[in-house]
């Protein structure tokens, strides 16, 4: 399969998402809150050879992914 052909694929779509977000939720509590977060972004910095992350982007993702305000990206 091809990365054309799993694009088109809805459900794959779907299972990677979910994968991918079980990754970053360690605490598998179905949310990511900023500790989780602030782990990824920081690993993926190392990775890419990024700035370190800091409060303030951890804080502005949480608040753009918040939609019901309750603290946690989920």
């Amino acid at each position: 399969m091809s990365i054309k052909d799993l694009l088109k694929d809805s459900d794959k779509i779907d299972k990677i998402s979910k994968l991918a977000f079980d990754v970053v939720d360690t605490d598998q509590s179905g949310y990511i809150d900023r500790n989780e977060l602030e782990n990824i972004m920081g690993s993926i910095a190392v990775e890419m050879d990024f700035d370190g992350v800091n409060k303030e982007d951890v804080e502005e993702i949480i608040k753009e992914l918040d939609i019901d305000e309750d603290g946690k990206g989920g």
